[in-house]
């Protein structure tokens, strides 16, 4: 979940005026909208320059130096998503609003330099991988042509962040340098256009938010918005206190008493701890927004000696998909095969989408064929071992014979085809007919010795 960092406290002389907590049914503990009768917006100011707007309705949020508008503590909103938090029809924790959401459930990105440098792209990359295995959403690196995507950059304080939704053109969420795995779902997730379970307008029903043990300049983080929910007839609670968009019942920086909770579940006082994976309602609210699903398709060459190839790429259902196969000088087309069916003889087939494939290019070779022999190394880059043979050509059909020795404290484990995959034998002599361009590695290991 997200880590909070602590803000600076609240100036008094104007929070004494803007307190939107007070006596409602359950001892003071219950958030009170503010009364206004000017239908105007309220301001306070942080000690670090931030100020917190209070709007009529009792949406609050916080301004940043650079001009963020902040809500819930790190969702950044345009000034559209701003005005819908009073009207829009959701279901627990995501906004209707078919503009905000990744085409196809494609979402574009790339990585700042300095979270490359931090390391920070693992716990990303580990996050995207997480909901890519369970929701109807991939992840594909910005091409030259793409309009909308996303940036992950680092936090100039210390605080992740994240737009709510596909806002367009780039965007940014914001990661700190030692940022986890959970915390990135979390802010994906925003970018998806999922908000907090606990800021739902009907959360009181479910939990208690007791604003007397959370730190004054925290409360914002805490209010209510008057989106409404639909639980899709899940028959699951509607409000999921398992989500990873909730935040944990206690708070080491958020809490007055950290010892004590400042959430708890309204029918038995139990807690929650902050969750680190997607919950059930999480994959299920993801998947009925982004329910078109989409397919990921790979061609390639049989070997890459031969030609390449064009055409992979992930593909929503139906979709129309172009494979192409470029011979090398000398080469002919055989055909696309899907394993070993040939599917066609032209080397420009469109296919259509309906499941993950791979297809595989093969060539013809009228005169010769080239085969590249290598063999492995240790992290050093010395050779573990060597070969009769480098690089070579020879006559199509011709028979050849490739030898491996291991050099001393190493031994020969198999002949690897590359491209393929393939163990093509476990003898140190292999004789084999050159029907097709090849490269193949002889591999090696270090021997293991017991010493008694």
């Amino acid at each position: 979940m997200l880590i909070m960092k602590t803000l600076s406290k609240l100036n008094l002389l104007f929070a004494i005026s803007v307190i939107l907590w007070g006596c409602a049914n359950d001892d003071n503990l219950q958030e009170v909208l503010p009364v206004n009768s000017e239908n105007t917006e309220e301001s306070l100011y942080l000690e670090n320059g931030n100020e917190v707007i209070i709007y009529p309705n009792g949406v609050a949020v916080e301004k940043l130096p650079d001009g963020r508008i902040v809500w819930g503590g790190d969702i950044a909103l345009n000034e559209k998503q701003l005005q819908a938090l009073t009207e829009p029809d959701t279901r627990a924790g995501i906004l209707r609003d078919n503009s905000m959401f990744w085409p196809d459930g494609i979402v574009y990105y790339t990585l700042a330099d300095d979270v490359m440098r931090s390391g920070a792209y693992i716990d990303i990359y580990d996050a995207m991988k997480h909901i890519e295995e369970r929701c109807n959403i991939s992840f594909h690196k910005k091409q030259s042509n793409t309009k909308n995507w996303i940036e992950f950059v680092l936090s100039e304080d210390d605080v992740s962040r994240s737009h709510l939704g596909m806002t367009g053109g780039k965007q940014n969420i914001w990661v700190t340098s030692d940022v986890n795995t959970s915390t990135a779902i979390h802010e994906i997730c925003h970018a998806l256009g999922m908000i907090h379970e606990h800021q739902r307008m009907d959360r009181d029903n479910y939990i208690v938010v007791d604003f007397n043990n959370i730190r004054p300049e925290w409360h914002q983080w805490f209010y209510r918005t008057s989106i409404p929910h639909n639980t899709y007839g899940t028959g699951l609670e509607p409000l999921d206190t398992k989500s990873i968009m909730i935040y944990g019942s206690y708070g080491e920086n958020t809490a007055i008493n950290p010892d004590f909770p400042y959430m708890w579940r309204k029918t038995d006082g139990t807690t929650w701890t902050n969750n680190n994976v997607l919950s059930e309602m999480d994959i299920l609210t993801l998947n009925a927004v982004y329910s078109k699903p989409h397919y990921t398709i790979t061609c390639k060459p049989q070997c890459t000696l031969s030609g390449t190839v064009s055409g992979s790429d992930h593909y929503a259902k139906g979709e129309i998909c172009v494979l192409q196969a470029f011979p090398e000088d000398n080469r002919g087309f055989l055909g696309w095969f899907d394993g070993d069916k040939k599917i066609s003889s032209s080397n420009i087939y469109l296919v259509q989408v309906t499941s993950d494939k791979t297809y595989e290019a093969r060539f013809t070779y009228p005169i010769n064929v080239h085969c590249e022999i290598s063999v492995t190394k240790n992290s050093l880059g010395k050779p573990l071992g060597t070969t009769n043979a480098g690089s070579f050509g020879t006559a199509t059909g011709n028979a050849v014979t490739i030898e491996a020795t291991p050099n001393f404290g190493n031994q020969f484990v198999h002949w690897l085809d590359l491209d393929t995959g393939e163990i093509l034998s476990t003898k140190t002599a292999y004789l084999f007919p050159a029907k097709r361009d090849m490269r193949i590695m002889a591999v090696f290991k270090p021997m293991t010795s017991i010493i008694p």
